[in-house]
């Protein structure tokens, strides 16, 4: 019987999603932004924060890019509209 583990090279850090939860509190709301391997099953990045912005994600997003440190490009699939994920990627690449 064949097995992938997670930490087998060349399917970790392949395939990432992002997503962002709002969590109520008593005095206002929280902001969760996550992302996970699709591999691993693992949270490789994440962020909170009072207000919802692109930095959000981004943080989290530079979370997981210094924790994994992919030796390859990494495909991003974000739950946000197109035109903002594509400007994340953008702004991501700068770094």
């Amino acid at each position: 019987m064949f097995t992938l583990v997670a930490t087998t090279p060349g399917f970790v850090n392949r395939w990432w999603v992002s997503d962002v939860t709002c969590i109520p509190m008593h005095e206002g709301f929280l902001f969760l932004a996550v992302v996970m391997d699709l591999f691993a099953r693992y949270i490789v990045g994440w962020s909170m924060s009072h207000r919802m912005t692109d930095d959000l994600v981004l943080d989290a997003l530079t979370m997981a890019h210094r924790r994994r440190r992919p030796s390859e490009a990494v495909m991003l699939q974000a739950t946000k509209d197109h035109s903002t994920t594509v400007e994340l990627v953008r702004r991501y690449s700068r770094l």
